[in-house]
């Protein structure tokens, strides 16, 4: 009696959380998708030698992470005039230095966001605009998020590996949830 009554309680909870579950099914299989599929130089992340089932797909993240680099430096230079831009290398006025690498080009958690819509039930017309607008949103807050380890590299260096590993990823991936949520309960239609 007790296992049916927890079978169906288990049950429940699955049918009331099945999007949920969908999601989480989705990014671990998005995660591991990209860590099968790309391969890059795992030594030396400056170097741009980034491949899909063995093709060379580098020009993105060099142009990206270019882009992020120069975007970060503006907005730092507004508050700090003598930070220096090297390539995609900053350098602050203590000398304290970060490198923006491919890594850093936010296009995996782009990938991440547009395959969770693009494989979520709804609309298409809907995902033709949602999936530019949160590509926008996720982008700039990985501009952000890079300016402000920028500000870490600069003031706090000791506390840059929590901020770099824990925070802002966990962050970058809470909204990328948020948009998910938005988007499941606005524009899924199928409820």
């Amino acid at each position: 009696m007790n296992l049916i009554i927890m079978s169906k309680m288990l049950k429940n909870i699955l049918k009331t959380h099945q999007d949920v579950i969908r999601f989480i099914i989705g990014i671990i299989a998005c995660h591991l998708f990209w860590k099968l599929t790309i391969s890059h130089n795992e030594t030396n992340l400056t170097i741009y030698d980034i491949t899909w089932f063995g093709l060379d797909i580098s020009a993105p993240f060099i142009t990206m992470t270019k882009h992020v680099a120069i975007a970060v430096h503006y907005i730092l230079s507004l508050f700090e005039p003598n930070v220096i831009l090297e390539n995609t290398r900053i350098i602050f006025p203590n000398n304290q230095s970060m490198n923006i690498v491919w890594a850093c080009s936010g296009i995996k958690q782009l990938f991440i966001f547009a395959t969770i819509i693009i494989f979520s039930r709804g609309f298409w017309q809907h995902k033709f605009w949602f999936i530019p607008l949160g590509l926008l949103i996720c982008h700039t807050y990985n501009i952000l998020r890079i300016t402000f380890l920028g500000w870490i590299v600069e003031y706090h260096i000791a506390q840059f590996n929590f901020f770099h590993e824990y925070v802002t990823k966990y962050i970058f991936y809470s909204i990328i949830f948020l948009l998910w949520v938005w988007w499941n309960e606005y524009f899924n239609k199928q409820k």
